[in-house]
């Protein structure tokens, strides 16, 4: 059995050779580096040794300047600013960022993230108004804006000034804001498209450092405190996001996950704690699993602004009390996820039929808004096609799409946007609302504009391999080259090996939900792995007979960390079953 076709990468070796000898690595590593596209050494370099150095100038932004001055001159004046934020992880964390820098220079910022299900995403013109008549002056958003043109006309009107800071893709007409801080907006050069809101928010205010220093001594109360104090944050929300981590979110993330490591900041402590890594050396995965769905949660089911507290507090009993809210908001997420992912995987099985999409739409009015994302993302994953579900609980329905690598989400969306009411997003995720009665004529026009991968329906999926390995290789020397990569997230996935020839060890176990445990031995080396959902598997293995594997490492990022696991990918059986086969 074979659950993918094993795509063995065949990068030029003459870029392979380039690689090894200018930056004196291995040729396997050298072959993992251009199978990630990288073709010149100062490319491979600049890859390996993520530096803060050569982040890329903020002003060469689009409405940079005008988005500094007019912060800068609010700040001198000591008016009233409010942060407006999302509910997700990037919106949290780029609401703490700002709030949290701003504060350093004033006591007049506040922020607001408004009810995912009672007020809905983005600008909300009540919110606004109540800020204007309260004397009122600067709405800084972000990770949301870019589509609000009423609310910017609205709150302009009243004497607001706004300044947008939005990484999602600009529609035809951009609100008239003061300033706009986008890099995907029409005639922005700014050379690296794909920060996330927090990166951008970041950009912002490393701009405003470099103009409230430049402009004569430090203001007193920065002290030696800097834009850069704010990595960990930034980190959580780029990875949370599932953003590529190349250029600038790899520099970002990279010396972020630094900061997390050694945290200064009381509510990252506690939230480590509450998510049981309080002494672990944490890894982008551990955003991705643990800490990232705590700061979700809140958002996800109510108010995002404990998630946000979090963050900011300083008292390390309030930081705990408010983790542990975060903990039990999260269980009961998850509890609500479980029993949407299981109706709409029984909505799959009785209608075989919508597997022959190459875009899953699926609804129901029993779900929750807030969630349907994570599930999307489950069965995108499970299914290996792009998927919205659409909680139709009110009118209009509101839905969650999430992608698969390689399919541009945002632009399919933008093809079928006569079917909805509103939608915003980028190429990974995007949120929707749609009436009820047009979720048919969704489904259908959607899949004749789309073919995922190109792919034949029925096709294997395919598993692209960086390297063909034995486990003789997958020791110190190997291992210590390979956290270099690191960190793993979208578009920089831990590489993909296969070793060929492998015997069972200890008799293969199904753990947890469905989950294959086993060890693997090619004499004399014996190592630990473990297949997610593969728990089906076990029966088909048999004693004294090879096979194959497809798996990635899982890493300890500590440098000093020996010991690791496969994480399965696939088994190949070169064998088929006869009665002279001894099954496990």
């Amino acid at each position: 059995m074979q659950l993918t076709h094993w795509n063995i990468l065949q990068p030029p070796q003459s870029v392979v050779r380039e690689l090894s000898a200018r930056l004196d690595i291995t040729v396997t590593l050298a072959a993992i580096l251009a199978n990630r596209g990288i073709r010149t050494a100062r490319e491979g370099d600049r890859f390996l040794n993520p530096s803060l150095e050569h982040l890329h100038d903020p002003f060469r932004m689009l409405g940079m300047e005008k988005a500094v001055s007019l912060l800068a001159e609010t700040l001198h004046r000591q008016e009233k600013i409010l942060v407006f934020g999302d509910y997700d992880v990037d919106g949290v964390t780029g609401t703490a960022l700002l709030t949290g820098y701003l504060r350093r220079f004033t006591d007049q910022v506040s922020y607001y993230i408004p009810h995912r299900v009672e007020e809905g995403y983005g600008l909300q013109s009540e919110r606004l108004r109540r800020f204007a008549a309260d004397g009122g002056k600067l709405v800084l958003s972000v990770d949301c804006g870019i589509s609000h043109i009423s609310e910017v006309q609205e709150g302009r009107s009243l004497g607001l000034t706004f300044v947008i800071t939005d990484h999602h893709e600009p529609p035809p007409a951009l609100p008239p804001a003061d300033a706009i801080l986008n890099p995907r907006q029409p005639g922005c050069s700014y050379p690296f498209k794909h920060l996330a809101g927090v990166g951008i928010a970041f950009k912002l205010i490393q701009g405003l450092d470099r103009h409230l220093r430049g402009a004569g001594p430090a203001p007193e109360a920065a002290g030696a405190f800097s834009a850069f104090d704010f990595l960990d944050l930034v980190a959580l929300g780029t990875v949370a996001d599932i953003v590529p981590l190349r250029d600038e979110n790899r520099i970002l993330v990279s010396h972020g996950m630094k900061s997390l490591n050694r945290p200064s900041r009381t509510g990252v402590r506690a939230l480590k704690k509450a998510a049981g890594l309080a002494s672990r050396t944490l890894k982008t995965s551990h955003i991705s699993f643990a800490l990232g769905p705590r700061i979700n949660a809140a958002g996800r089911l109510g108010r995002a602004d404990g998630a946000v507290q979090l963050l900011l507090e300083e008292d390390p009993s309030a930081a705990a009390a408010l983790s542990e809210n975060l903990n039990l908001e999260n269980r009961r997420r998850q509890q609500i996820e479980a029993l949407i992912l299981q109706e709409a995987s029984a909505m799959i099985d009785s209608d075989p039929s919508l597997l022959e999409d190459s875009f899953l739409v699926l609804s129901s009015p029993r779900w929750h808004s807030g969630v349907v994302g994570i599930v999307a993302s489950k069965l995108a994953e499970r299914h290996d096609r792009p998927t919205v579900l659409i909680s139709t609980k009110d009118d209009p329905g509101k839905g969650s799409a999430r992608s698969v690598p390689g399919f541009d989400l945002y632009s399919s969306l933008q093809r079928c946007s006569h079917l909805l009411e509103s939608f915003g997003g980028h190429s990974y995720a995007a949120g929707l609302s749609i009436r009820e009665e047009r979720i048919g004529s969704l489904r259908t026009a959607i899949n004749l504009v789309v073919r995922p991968g190109g792919r034949a329906r029925g096709e294997r999926p395919v598993l692209d391999v960086d390297a063909r390995v034995a486990f003789d290789q997958l020791r110190s020397p190997f291992l210590k080259e390979l956290r270099l990569l690191m960190p793993f997230g979208n578009t920089n996935p831990p590489p993909t090996f296969i070793t060929e020839g492998v015997y069972i060890g200890k008799s293969p176990r199904v753990v947890g939900n469905n989950h294959l445990r086993l060890s693997l031995s090619q004499k004399p080396f014996v190592l630990q792995a473990i297949g997610f959902n593969m728990g089906d598997l076990a029966a088909d293995f048999c004693r004294d007979l090879s096979f194959n594997v497809a798996y990635s490492l899982d890493l300890d990022p500590s440098p000093r960390a020996d010991r690791h696991q496969l994480r399965l990918r696939d088994v190949q059986f070169p064998y088929s079953f006869e009665p002279a086969c001894e099954a496990f």
